[in-house]
């Protein structure tokens, strides 16, 4: 095979069905019932620069993946008796996002990568994307590809984008390299807008659609005083790692616009790492449920360290653990 990997995932619904990403613009799909991984004929990427670099699984079993040059959604990809099957449902361009995008406040030079970077879908139905463009720069649209996206940048003091994660009520979580953590509303973000996408059929309301338009869509918060490396989401609680910790936030949607927003639920120190060598950082992580019992999660930091722990999990929590 001359075509190299460029992105993986698993599907959030089908247990074993994996999507791969290829330099050709191609998707592959892995079917756990045949075990063979087949070429999908629809859905390639054309352009000059093909490469899919992102991606992410909706909840109702279709995938978004993205290029330098397009972003596209399939239909709903089942495992039957047949092979899994990508059918395109919707095309973004992202040559006209890019142009959009104010060089001078993103960068120090003349030019800006705005290869994408990450890819996330939110929770509800029908959900909204969120992608970056290059390190700086973040775009929000519905999945649905019938409106127009919506896109904002990170000033260059903030540090560059190094994860990004949907939480409850249709809020985007940015975090960024120099510590800090932007919220992001899409409700509110469309609204003041005047984006149609906020009101699009099936659309449920959240308390983001009760909020005056004028309340601000975004906050930043610092979370870590020297740097952020990485974020995940927990259980459905979203967490970050930097400086010698592991940290798992709260978001209040109760006191959006107000200081207390954003919280720390628990503060984690990741036993044995040693941050007084010259150099060291804590710079990955992961994790898998075991049960709903128990939350394994592995930690790297440069050096070749891993570090693991366990958490309680929701089940745990349940039953009084």
């Amino acid at each position: 095979m001359s075509e190299k990997f460029t992105w993986v995932g698993f599907s959030s619904v089908m247990p074993g069905l994996l999507a791969v990403g290829t330099d050709s613009g191609r998707v592959m799909l892995f079917s756990p019932k045949t075990n063979k991984l087949t070429t999908q004929k629809d859905g390639k990427h054309p352009g000059k620069h093909v490469s899919l670099v992102a991606g992410d699984w909706l909840q109702d079993g279709r995938l978004a993946v993205a290029s330098s040059e397009r972003m596209k959604v399939s239909a709903p990809i089942v495992v039957d008796e047949s092979e899994p099957e990508w059918k395109t449902f919707a095309k973004f361009y992202i040559a006209g996002m890019t142009s959009k995008i104010p060089i001078q406040m993103v960068s120090t030079t003349k030019s800006y990568d705005s290869t994408p970077g990450f890819l996330a879908i939110s929770l509800a139905t029908p959900p909204y994307i969120a992608m970056t463009l290059g390190d700086k720069v973040v775009t929000v649209m519905d999945s649905s590809g019938l409106y127009k996206e919506e896109g904002f940048f990170i000033p260059l003091d903030y540090g560059h984008i190094v994860g990004m994660i949907w939480v409850a009520h249709e809020v985007v979580l940015i975090a960024l390299a120099n510590g800090y953590v932007v919220l992001v509303s899409a409700p509110l973000l469309m609204r003041q807008r005047k984006n149609a996408a906020a009101s699009a059929p099936g659309r449920p309301a959240t308390d983001a659609h009760q909020m005056p338009v004028t309340t601000k869509s975004m906050s930043t918060t610092r979370i870590f005083q020297n740097y952020l490396s990485a974020a995940i989401e927990l259980e459905g609680s979203p967490a970050v790692l930097g400086d010698t910790s592991l940290k798992v936030l709260r978001v209040d949607m109760a006191k959006w616009g107000t200081d207390e927003c954003l919280s720390i639920a628990a503060d984690i120190e990741i036993e044995g790492y040693d941050p007084s060598r010259v150099g060291t950082s804590l710079n990955g992580i992961a994790c898998k449920s075991e049960g709903g019992e128990r939350l394994h999660v592995a930690v790297t930091s440069t050096g070749g360290l891993l570090h693991g722990f366990s958490l309680p999990g929701r089940g745990a929590a349940v039953h009084g653990a």
